[in-house]
């Protein structure tokens, strides 16, 4: 007789189990992530994490020699020092020893690494076929004097452009932009304008040629005085450092000058509308090249020099 009457509590106790269960499950469903223990509301929260997706980066490409080495093909991406202060930049070199190479020096690349370049490479001679050859392709050779005219050129979508020896890559184009790992074996003349947005290898970038009122440009976001020096001394390739900083509050970010330095003849710093230059108190900066403006620059030290201090309205 004890046998059922426990067997008959027992399906009771997990009968219920399966009700307030259930009815707690219904409550989340119909309360929008809310639960009500005992009269009292409680809501869930959640932690959301952001993670880069994969998607949104060049495409890496990577080769494996013969000698079991793997040969990463893509650019690296060099942040400047308000992008990661716990890092040291190499701005902090000045400009009297700076690690940028001048133009021009002999480009001697692993033999290894050329041969592999070239085995999965797209030959290209015309303009036509370098502009087709973008869409596809992930390294490509130039091989024979190429003249790049077309509005927009930009070489996002591929790894390494290699310039052959005995050959110039002439860029007359306003809007080449210098997205992907150069190696150039042969010359590069700019007529039109050749803008980074990241550092080049430097010891692949080989013999530059700038003539005119052509532009080698380096764009970048907010910069300290250093950083600005580094790019724009007198040994540097660009003649051109594009300031495009901007915030969400609508104020001018302020590109500030907090150390000596000095702008070259022929070397021009632009800000863009969103920024402003601030020279701090006791410091001077002196501008023997040009600086070009939307916003007056709050001066509380000096600008001295010959150069021109150009404010568009």
């Amino acid at each position: 007789m004890k046998k059922p009457i426990i067997g008959i509590l027992i399906g009771c106790l997990f009968a219920l189990t399966v009700t307030v269960v259930t009815q707690t499950f219904y409550q989340l469903i119909v309360s929008d992530n809310a639960l009500n223990i005992s009269g009292i509301k409680v809501e869930n929260k959640y932690e959301y994490y952001n993670t880069p997706s994969i998607g949104d980066d060049q495409e890496v490409l990577k080769l494996d020699t013969e000698s079991g080495k793997t040969i990463d093909l893509t650019a690296e991406t060099v942040k400047t020092s308000y992008e990661d202060d716990d890092n040291v930049h190499p701005t902090y070199v000045k400009s009297n020893d700076s690690n940028l190479p001048s133009p021009g020096l002999e480009v001697e690349p692993d033999p290894e690494y050329l041969k592999l370049l070239r085995e999965n490479g797209v030959d290209v001679s015309t303009e036509d076929e370098f502009m087709t050859a973008l869409e596809t392709a992930h390294v490509i050779i130039v091989k024979d004097d190429i003249v790049l005219s077309s509005d927009h050129i930009s070489l996002e979508n591929i790894n390494v452009l290699v310039i052959d020896e005995g050959v110039t890559l002439t860029i007359t184009t306003l809007n080449f932009y210098a997205e992907c790992k150069i190696v150039n074996l042969g010359e590069i003349l700019v007529l039109g304008r050749m803008i980074f947005y990241s550092e080049p290898d430097y010891t692949m970038i080989g013999k530059v040629r700038i003539e005119g009122d052509a532009e080698i440009g380096f764009n970048a976001g907010q910069l300290r005085a250093d950083d600005i020096d580094y790019f724009l001394n007198k040994k540097t390739l660009y003649n051109s450092l594009n300031i495009v900083a901007s915030s969400n509050d609508g104020k001018p970010v302020e590109i500030i000058i907090d150390n000596d330095i000095a702008i070259p003849p022929g070397k021009t710093l632009w800000i863009n509308s969103d920024s402003v230059l601030r020279v701090n108190k006791g410091v001077t900066l002196t501008n023997n090249g040009r600086i070009i403006g939307y916003n007056d620059p709050i001066v509380e030290g000096n600008i001295y020099g010959i150069g021109k201090l150009m404010i568009y309205k």
